[in-house]
Formats: C-alpha cells, sequence, structure tokens
C-alpha cells in the first residue's frame, strides 16, 4: 500500500512539473514564407522570390504546449527595418519585394509588444535572380547533324511561361523559335565539319518593363 502510495505521488510530482514547465517555458514563435515565383511543374524545390515579386508570410506561435491564441494581439510586421503593416491579430501578410533588391536577402520581422513581455521574431528570406537551365548535353558533344535542346525558366515573376521572351542563338546566329519556344532545333549544313565548335546562347526575358532577364551559354562539340 505504500509503495503504491509513494509512486503516486511520485507520478502526481512528475505531472505537475511538466505542467509547470509547460507554464514557464518561453513561447515559441516561427514566420513561415511562400514566394509567387515561377516553377515548373517537375521541380521539387522551393520558389524563390525576386524583385517585384509576390511574397506571402504568416507568423504561428506554440506555448504551453498549445497554439497560442494572436487575434488579440497588436502586429507589427517590418520589412528591412521598414514598417510594412500593422493591425490587430495580423498574423498573414503579404508584401511585394523592393524593386532595388539585388540578391542577398530582406529582413522581415514581427513583433507584438503587449504579449506579456514583448515578442519580436525576424527570419531572412533569400532574394533570386530569374534562372533557366538547358537540358545537359553528355560531354557538351553533339553526335548528329540534327538535335534539339530544351530549357526551362525558374523564379520569373509570371504564371504562365508563354508570357516570357525566348531568343536562342546559334554560332552567334538567332535561330528562330518553331512551336515551343523553350525548344531549339538545330540542324547543322553539310559544311559543318567534325570538331566544330557550337556556342549556343539564350535569353529569357520577362517583357513586362521588369527587367527581369538570365542569359545561359553552353559550348557544345559537333563530334560525330
Amino acid at each position: 500500500m505504500k509503495r503504491l502510495m509513494l509512486l503516486g505521488s511520485i507520478f502526481a510530482a512528475s505531472v505537475f512539473a511538466v505542467s509547470a514547465f509547460a507554464q514557464t517555458s518561453p513561447p515559441q514563435i516561427w514566420i513561415t514564407w511562400r514566394a509567387v515565383t515561377y516553377l515548373p511543374d517537375n521541380y521539387q524545390g522551393r520558389a524563390l522570390p525576386v524583385p517585384g515579386a509576390t511574397v506571402i508570410a504568416a507568423v504561428d506561435m506554440m506555448e504551453g504546449g498549445r497554439p497560442a491564441n494572436l487575434s488579440g494581439q497588436t502586429t507589427y510586421w517590418y520589412l528591412n527595418d521598414q514598417v510594412l503593416q500593422t493591425g490587430m491579430g495580423l498574423t498573414r501578410i503579404k508584401f511585394t519585394v523592393p524593386s532595388g533588391t539585388t540578391g542577398g536577402a530582406i529582413a522581415l520581422k514581427i513583433t507584438m509588444p503587449d504579449y506579456k513581455d514583448g515578442i519580436t521574431k525576424t527570419i531572412r528570406i533569400p532574394v533570386s535572380s530569374p534562372e533557366a537551365v538547358v537540358q545537359e548535353v553528355p560531354g557538351n558533344r553533339i553526335q548528329s547533324r540534327s538535335f534539339t535542346l530544351h530549357a526551362l525558366p525558374y523564379y520569373f515573376n509570371v504564371a504562365d511561361p508563354a508570357l516570357l521572351d525566348v531568343k536562342w542563338s546559334v554560332r552567334g546566329s538567332a535561330i528562330p523559335s518553331s512551336g515551343n519556344p523553350f525548344e531549339l532545333t538545330v540542324s547543322l549544313d553539310q559544311e559543318v565539319e567534325a570538331g566544330t565548335r557550337l556556342p549556343v546562347h539564350l535569353r529569357i526575358e520577362n517583357p513586362d518593363g521588369s527587367f527581369e532577364f538570365t542569359n545561359q551559354d553552353i559550348n557544345l562539340l559537333f563530334s560525330p
């Protein structure tokens, strides 16, 4: 009987200790974000923002093992130490990456000064530039006089890649697209000899005036 009473006392003390820890441990706060930029369908990575792109951010907090109710808290959001938005229970925001941001990162901060001793959280969001990837050609060697290259755009501030302006050139000569602008089909003349270098240049640009563009160069070797 005494053993049962002792075990019961130990259990009660453990529950009290856990409860006390949960009540005294500092709240856990985190900010999540999502950039609204274009990614190919089969890409499993994260979309990165570029200057002028939209970012959606949200804040969540756990306290005492439970989600905290932030609906009554005055919330201040800052972007690069400049006030972005302020509101009661403002746990979700949408903003535009400043056009002057050139690589690096932006600092997103949230403060809730009236929540107990005050809450502050800052994260850094990487800012990219638009990119393009041309399919890999093994050894950069072309064995046939007719070949096709494929390109994929990343991080452009568009919902549909058909809105992008795509230009290809081979050996300095522009090659018009036939159908899909992200595919380049090349037919080499018979005069092109084995061992000839075939520099390929790709430029993808957003024609909306935002100065979003990327260039990609590959140097192929005709080796039949």
